[in-house]
C-alpha cells in the first residue's frame, strides 16, 4: 500500500509540474499574440470600415498641379469658398 501511495503522489507531483509548465507557456504565447495584435492594429486601420487616417505632405519637394478640386479646397481654408463659387 506505501508504494502505491508514493506512486500516486510522485505522478500528481510530475502531472502538476508539467501542468505548470504548460499553463506558464501559454500565457507567454497568449500575451506574445496579445502585443503582436496590439502592434498590428496601426496597419489595420488603414483597412477598417469605420476608422481612416490620412496623411499630408505639407512640403513636397516637386510643384504640386494647380486643379479644379486643390483650387476650391485652397478657398474653403480661407474661408472664402461661397465668394469663389458665386
Amino acid at each position: 500500500m506505501g508504494k502505491r501511495n508514493s506512486a500516486g503522489s510522485f505522478l500528481d507531483k510530475v502531472i502538476n509540474t508539467n501542468l505548470t509548465k504548460v499553463a506558464d507557456t501559454k500565457s507567454k504565447i497568449k500575451h506574445s499574440v496579445q502585443e503582436n495584435q496590439r502592434r498590428n492594429a496601426r496597419r489595420r486601420a488603414i483597412e477598417s470600415n469605420d476608422e481612416r487616417t490620412v496623411h499630408f505632405v505639407f512640403k513636397p519637394p516637386h510643384d504640386t498641379p494647380e486643379t479644379p478640386f486643390s483650387k476650391k479646397f485652397a478657398k474653403l481654408m480661407e474661408g472664402s469658398l461661397e465668394d469663389f463659387e458665386a
